[in-house]
């Protein structure tokens, strides 16, 4: 069932505990407690996969936009069974992201980049509401059941709630977003 989740920075409603169970910084993709270690750091396009393949259905895809600061570090709470895809700056993400999730059957989708009120920075270009319109049918391919945004500030005002709103709309998922800032709580982040 489709819907939205506004994330307000309380502990209990974080995005990441709505991807966790155990309630500690990492994304869980329901497999074992391996976790990745970042093997290289050729980011263009990489694809890296802990228990699955694309013979195997993943539970939960990540796609992390290649300009997030301390990636290694992200990549590193990535556990097994899901797995995890880095876009560059020239790739565009719907387009990407719809071949991924064909290619894996993922059922829960995070979306790991900058963000402001109504704008994700995920590829070549930002996903906003006018980007959202124009790939309409590629997101109606989708077929996952939860989307997790870990962008700050993407749900925040009218503009950002009707983003998410949209994004679940055109989906068919629930959308999980920060209406703050997302990340260490050390720097003003909402994880705590």
């Amino acid at each position: 069932s489709s819907g939205v989740n506004t994330i307000n920075g309380d502990a209990s409603n974080d995005v990441l505990d709505a991807y966790n169970s155990r309630g500690s910084n990492t994304l869980n993709g329901g497999g074992g407690e391996d976790r990745l270690a970042w093997p290289h750091n050729d980011l263009e396009s990489t694809w890296i996969s802990t228990e699955c393949n694309t013979a195997t259905i993943c539970e939960l895809l990540v796609v992390f936009d290649e300009r997030v600061p301390d990636l290694s570090t992200l990549l590193n709470a990535v556990d097994g069974g899901a797995q995890y895809n880095i876009l560059s700056m020239n790739e565009d993400a719907i387009p990407v992201i719809t071949q991924l999730l064909a290619n894996t059957g993922a059922k829960r989708l995070a979306l790991v980049a900058h963000g402001e009120p109504g704008v994700l920075h995920l590829g070549a270009s930002p996903l906003n509401w006018e980007r959202l319109q124009a790939h309409a049918g590629l997101l109606q391919e989708w077929g996952v059941e939860e989307i997790a945004l870990y962008s700050c500030e993407v749900a925040k005002d009218e503009m950002g709630k009707t983003f998410v709103a949209q994004l679940s709309e055109l989906t068919g998922a629930g959308v999980d977003a920060s209406a703050t800032k997302t990340g260490s709580a050390e720097l003003g982040g909402d994880w705590q």
